[in-house]
Order: structure tokens, then sequence, then C-alpha cells
């Protein structure tokens, strides 16, 4: 059984291939594909990225990796005027993202994709948003406590970390040390540091 992946994307670019995009992922999930379904597949499941590949891209003969589904599709087209809007998904994957699929699908209605990926069993923190365009945090705080944060600013972290456990951290490789006074069996708090490719 693999660790799950889930990545958001943000597809931006012309207003009408937004559009064309989220209507051709509408019609390929709306289609009831139970007849289909075998046990330990994603056979049944429409939103599977194996028929997401063969609807939308159904040119490209390579292989690629299709380990997963949708999980969400926004329903509102994020206009930003000028003719330009955005489009928000997620996936959920095995082990990491089907990066390829994505850029192939994005490559395909010409337009840009923003990305964030996180899978903590392997350690996966990273965006590809070097501006900070839609994802702008840095850090993901996961704490019994408070729960799973995102935060854009090391300050930010330290911060939070302070108020929760009273502990100053100067840089992110003294966090473990430091913090291990503060995890044990009944209380955790993890930071992890996101990539930027």
């Amino acid at each position: 059984m693999p660790n799950w992946n889930t990545t958001d994307y943000t597809l931006y670019g012309n207003k009408d291939n937004i559009k064309r995009l989220y209507t051709d992922l509408k019609n390929t999930v709306d289609i009831d594909r139970t007849k289909e379904s075998k046990p330990f597949t994603f056979l049944g499941n429409s939103y599977w990225l194996g028929y997401v590949k063969k609807q939308l891209l159904p040119e490209v003969e390579e292989e690629l990796p299709a380990r997963g589904e949708i999980s969400y599709i926004e329903e509102d087209i994020k206009d930003y005027g000028n003719d330009m809007a955005s489009l928000k998904l997620t996936t959920e994957t095995a082990w990491v993202a089907c990066s390829e699929l994505m850029d192939k699908i994005a490559e395909k209605y010409s337009l840009q994709l923003f990305y964030y990926s996180e899978e903590p069993g392997c350690g996966i923190f990273e965006t590809n948003d070097t501006e900070g365009l839609f994802y702008s945090f840095r850090y993901m705080v996961d704490s019994e406590k408070e729960g799973i944060e995102y935060y854009d600013s090391w300050d930010e972290v330290v911060s939070v970390i302070k108020s929760i456990t009273g502990i100053t951290l100067d840089n992110i490789s003294e966090a473990e040390d430091k913090l291990s006074a503060f995890n044990d069996d009944d209380t955790f708090l993890i930071i992890n540091e996101i990539s930027v490719a």
C-alpha cells in the first residue's frame, strides 16, 4: 500500500483556455464508470488520472504515471481581468505527484502550472511557485495542539513555536534538538521546510 501524496495545482492563463480545461475535466469525471469497477483498482472511479489522461490527452502516446485521482476541482474559475483566469484542483497520488501528466495538460491548454506537493512519510514538501503567487508558504508546522498550519516566513514559525513551547529557535537546523524536550509520548511538534523548485 502506498503513501499518499496530496498535490494542490493552480492552472493559470487565458480565460477561454481555463474554461475549456474545466469543461473537459468535468465531462471526464461526470461519466458513470461504476460498471468498470474491479477490486483494488481505480477503474470504477471516474476521477482516476488514467481516465483524465485518456480523455484530455488522447494524442499523447508516451506512458505517463497516473497512480491516483483528482480529489477536488474548484467549482468557480477565478477571473483576474485582462482575459486571465485560474483553476484549482487537488490530486491524491501514490508516493509522488504525477507531474508529467499535469505538465502535459498545462501544455495542451497553453497554461502555466503552479503546485504545492506534500507527502510527509517520504518527506516531500515542495512547490514550484518561486514568487509565491499562489503558494507563498515556505514552512509547514504540524503539532498535536494546533494541527497543521502553513507559514510564509521563518519569523512567523519562530513566533508560533515560542507561543506553544516557550522555546526560541534561531534556525530550522536546531529545531529537532531544541524541540526534543517538548516532543514526547503525549505531544509532538514538527517543522517542515518547503523546498522551492
